[in-house]
């Protein structure tokens, strides 16, 4: 169940129990909000099994934008933990209050980094592998991705997290079986430190860093992309993705392995490599030979 306060009051707050609750003028709306115009409803927030949505109200508004985490409702909206929903010039805040009990309990199984968040696998099928984010990481299961698990429940480039101003952003690829955060499916959203991440059924835990405050210059962003070492997990023969010893079967590769001489180990990759590059050759004979036997037949036909 949720609640709503304005912005740091929680003597304002008001639990979400009814399926529809009205903002607005204090005369129409369950919860009042000054400044507007008499017989005014400017917003609702409704409730379906479980979840949250807002829905601004298009008549009598007398143009007022109703704002969702900065961008304004033109739509009905899925609401969630820690949201900011602006109504004229009252700033209200979504409190799911057994997330924020957990936000305030969550302490990770591994060492916080000084500066560096963490994307901590919390599926045994994957090891419980750590990934460090950079500032600009791709993951899916293409090679070319920042963090590459080449699962197929994965798309070529699932999802992407940009780590900026203390905050992680993570934006959904137009991936096919979508990105997930804390259980619910979302193109993009704003995550916080112990927040659940879901890439289909790949399941992640972000971590902050000791001190969030602290950017990046841009020689340390080269310096991050030329250091952070992420793991790529090997698929197994069938669908299943189980791994009984990551250890042994997993390689480690440098952020953005744009090409082969950029991994560590490469024997399989410089095979498959050597493979192409003779199927390619064997191709050219085949056509300059076809070509010359089609010249042989003209000149003998004539």
């Amino acid at each position: 169940m949720y609640k709503i306060q304005e912005k740091g009051k929680p003597e304002t707050a008001i639990w979400l129990v009814k399926l529809e609750t009205t903002i607005g003028s204090e005369s129409e709306a369950d919860i009042a909000v000054s400044g507007l115009s008499s017989n005014l409803v400017a917003a609702k927030i409704l409730s379906d099994n479980n979840e949250l949505f807002v829905a601004g109200i298009a008549k009598n508004t007398n143009g007022l934008a109703i704002l969702l985490n900065g961008k304004t409702v033109t739509h009905k909206t899925a609401l969630q933990h820690d949201d900011t929903l602006v109504v004229g010039s009252t700033c209200f805040e979504i409190i799911s209050p057994k997330r924020a009990m957990a936000k305030l309990t969550f302490e990770p199984d591994i060492p916080r980094d000084p500066r560096v968040w963490q994307l901590q696998s919390v599926d045994k099928n994957l090891g419980r592998q750590v990934f460090r984010l950079g500032p600009h990481t791709i993951l899916g299961r293409d090679a070319n991705c920042s963090i590459c698990i080449p699962d197929s429940h994965l798309s070529r480039r699932h999802a992407e997290l940009i780590v900026t101003g203390g905050k992680v952003l993570m934006k959904d690829l137009d991936s096919s079986n979508g990105s997930f955060v804390n259980n619910k499916r979302c193109m993009e959203a704003i995550l916080n430190d112990g927040d659940e991440i879901r890439f289909d059924i790949l399941n992640f835990k972000l971590v902050a860093p000791v001190n969030t405050s602290i950017g990046f210059t841009p020689r340390e962003i080269e310096r991050n992309n030329a250091n952070v070492v992420v793991d790529k997990v090997v698929p197994p023969a069938t669908n299943s993705i189980t791994i009984e010893n990551t250890n042994d079967i997993t390689k480690s590769w440098k952020t953005r392995p744009t090409s082969i001489g950029n991994r560590e180990n490469d024997s399989i990759d410089v095979l498959l490599e050597k493979h192409n590059k003779a199927k390619r050759i064997s191709r050219a004979i085949f056509v300059v030979v076809s070509i010359g036997l089609c010249a042989l037949a003209l000149v003998i036909l004539r």
